[in-house]
This record gives C-alpha cells, sequence and structure tokens, in this order.
C-alpha cells in the first residue's frame, strides 16, 4: 500500500486471508496504495527493504520467520516504518514483544473492519507528521547549504534577540533589589563605624 509520499506493505502467511485483505479493503480511499505482498517472513524481509515502506501489516505467525522476527531485522537494519501486527493469539507475551519492538497497533483476528480502518487511518496520519516534520528538516538543511551566511546571520540574530529579553529581565529584577541592597549596605557601614563606640 502506498500513501501520498510513502508505502505500506500486507505480509501473511494464509494465501486466502492474504489474497482477502488486498481485495476487500479500499486501501486507496485510506490513503495507501498495495505496492508488495509476501507469502512468508523472508519475503517480507524483501519486499520491505526493496520498497521501503512506511507501514507494514504483518501477521504473526509466517513461514520461515514470525513477523516479529521480521520486526526485529527491520529494526536491526534501521528501516524506519510503522508495523501493524495482525494475530489469532490472545497471547500477553506476542503483544508485549510486538510492542517492545515498536509495533504501533496489535489486532486480533479475525479482524473487526472498523478497527482495521481506524488502526490505519491513525497510521496514515502518524505517516503524514513523520513526513511534514523531516520535510522542514530538509528545507532548513537546503537553506544551510544553499546559503549558510545568511542561515548563521538569523541563527545569531534570534540568540542576539533572546540574550537581550534575557538580559532586560535580570536587569529588572536587580532594579527590584538594589534598593534592598543599598539598605543593606548602609546598615553594614553604619554598624562597622558605630561598632567601636558600643565597646
Amino acid at each position: 500500500m502506498r500513501k501520498k509520499n510513502g508505502i505500506t506493505k500486507t505480509c501473511n502467511c494464509e494465501p486466502i486471508l492474504l489474497q482477502g485483505l488486498l481485495d476487500t479493503y479500499d486501501w486507496e480511499s485510506m490513503g495507501f496504495e498495495v505496492v508488495g505482498s509476501a507469502k512468508s517472513g523472508v519475503q517480507a524481509l524483501e519486499v520491505i527493504r526493496r520498497e521501503q515502506p512506511h507501514v507494514v501489516l504483518t501477521d504473526i505467525r509466517m513461514k520461515q520467520m514470525t513477523g516479529l522476527m521480521v520486526m526485529e531485522e527491520i529494526q536491526k537494519e534501521q528501516i524506519s516504518c510503522l508495523f501493524v501486527v495482525l494475530s489469532a493469539y490472545r497471547d500477553f507475551e506476542y503483544a508485549k514483544h510486538a510492542c517492545d519492538l515498536g509495533a504501533y497497533a496489535y489486532l486480533l483476528k479475525p479482524i473487526d473492519d472498523e478497527q482495521l480502518r481506524s488502526t490505519m487511518t491513525g497510521a496514515y496520519n502518524t505517516c503524514i507528521k513523520q513526513l511534514r516534520s523531516e520535510e522542514k528538516y530538509e528545507s532548513w538543511e537546503q537553506l544551510l547549504l544553499k546559503d549558510g551566511d545568511s542561515f548563521l546571520q538569523v541563527v545569531i540574530q534570534k540568540y542576539e534577540e533572546r540574550a537581550v529579553e534575557e538580559f532586560d529581565e535580570i536587569n529588572k529584577r536587580l532594579q527590584k533589589y538594589s534598593l534592598y541592597f543599598m539598605i543593606c549596605r548602609i546598615i553594614m557601614i553604619f554598624l562597622s563605624q558605630c561598632a567601636p563606640i558600643l565597646i
């Protein structure tokens, strides 16, 4: 499944269920375009490495390699994508392990249509936020590379503005307490001059 500026995969070991997932849901209306599928964990790894998806829909149980093993491998390779994990197992340990590996969601089979749609909408929105953040970073990076002197001037100007604001705040506080310090100093001078008389 591909979304604007991103990709999602569907991986599952049961060919009938896999085809059902591909055909039953209107992935495009959820913002995705199917760009690949896999019938085993090894195939899933190949597809993910090749396509670099933003979202992967995976089953826990697959041939050759579990969905959790795929997640571990992708994490090691530092490929950034969200995983939506499907499982027939209500076992807490599976869910916990998937969460520990950064799964976006853990859905139980049989799949509830509304829950899947809601989950995929959330995954889509998360991806869009990440993409916008990356775009902002890239635009700053391009500005820096294109015109480093101007960028440096903007940074220095912002720093100076902040420093002036902080200095003004410190100055206000000192003025507030200057009367107190002046009175304390007068008392100390008075005491130091009076001390020989009192003895």
